[in-house]
């Protein structure tokens, strides 16, 4: 039988191993992403040139700049664009309203592309992942844009 004074030690040291092993950092922002702002850099799959990779970034300064969100993920191929966004707590109500502003925003200011707009957190992390795996020499341009057809397929089944 062990003496309650040795049990105490033995639950204070595992949970302080346990604490420890839960606060490793592996470096990658889909990890993170549910639980604070990782601010991923917007993704293109199809051919890059500087205007292309500025685009990209006046889209994302579009949705950021709306008062409701908090963090936002922008994939393109082609002239497809997804975008998906965190909403802010105290918003969460009014995520609807907040989706058909944001997608009204973008196709008045960049006609030339269809966007799939979600606040779904799932498609944020899926486009987190993609733009990791892209970075990481993972995948090819031909698996990279399969799996933007996956993720907006997924964005199509979720609504």
């Amino acid at each position: 039988m062990i003496k309650p004074f040795k049990k105490q030690w033995f639950w204070a040291a595992f949970l302080s191993i346990l604490m420890l092993a839960g606060c490793q950092e592996d470096g990658q922002k889909s990890s993170k992403a549910l639980f604070s702002r990782v601010d991923p850099a917007p993704i293109l799959i199809s051919p890059k040139s500087p205007k292309d990779q500025g685009e990209l970034s006046e889209i994302k300064k579009t949705v950021i700049t709306d008062k409701s969100t908090y963090d936002v993920a922008v994939a393109r191929k082609d002239k497809e664009v997804l975008v998906s966004y965190k909403v802010k707590h105290s918003k969460r109500f009014q995520m609807k309203k907040i989706e058909k502003t944001i997608t009204h925003k973008l196709e008045k200011k960049f006609p030339d592309y269809t966007f799939a707009v979600s606040s779904d957190y799932k498609i944020f992390l899926e486009i987190v992942r993609l733009g990791e795996k892209l970075d990481s020499k993972k995948f090819d341009k031909k698996k990279a844009e399969k799996r933007f057809g996956e993720i907006k397929s997924l964005k199509d089944e979720l609504t």
